[in-house]
């Protein structure tokens, strides 16, 4: 089986560490291949970490990377991401570009916080309510 880790973050990013990148080992040593592709670079992180914000032409990059990533994603029987595959972006889109491949989505329980709590809330939190209403509950056999 071939898996595509979509993280986050690389080692540098405590979240992506801790839900997604402790548990590649396990699975190689299973037979199972994982690959694994995050969102934002450990160098653009720690960019972040010293300049307080990343470069907006790096972020557009790393978006184009990862869409086509989505798009391109035949070679992998499954797609495993943390929490979303295009933070921000509308869910339509992530669902469209998911389509046709399993996936499993691994949520942190506060995951809806990086939208309740800035300007954009009302339209974030419609596209997140209706992400859980189109795949159900974590643990819904839909997802499964």
């Amino acid at each position: 089986m071939k898996i595509l880790s979509l993280s986050k973050y690389g080692k540098l990013g405590a979240s992506s560490r801790l839900r997604t990148l402790q548990y590649l080992i396990l699975l190689e040593k299973e037979g199972i291949e994982v690959s694994s592709q995050p969102l934002i670079s450990n160098e653009a992180l720690l960019l972040r970490y010293k300049q307080g914000h990343y470069s907006p032409s790096s972020l557009v990059l790393f978006y184009i990377k990862r869409i086509k990533t989505l798009i391109f994603k035949k070679s992998y029987d499954l797609l495993w991401i943390e929490k979303e595959a295009l933070p921000w972006f509308p869910v339509w889109i992530e669902l469209l570009l998911l389509r046709g491949k399993p996936f499993i989505l691994d949520y942190d329980h506060a995951t809806f916080h990086n939208y309740d709590q800035n300007a954009v809330k009302v339209e974030i939190s419609f596209f997140y309510f209706m992400y859980l209403q189109i795949l159900g509950p974590p643990g819904n056999s839909k997802v499964l």
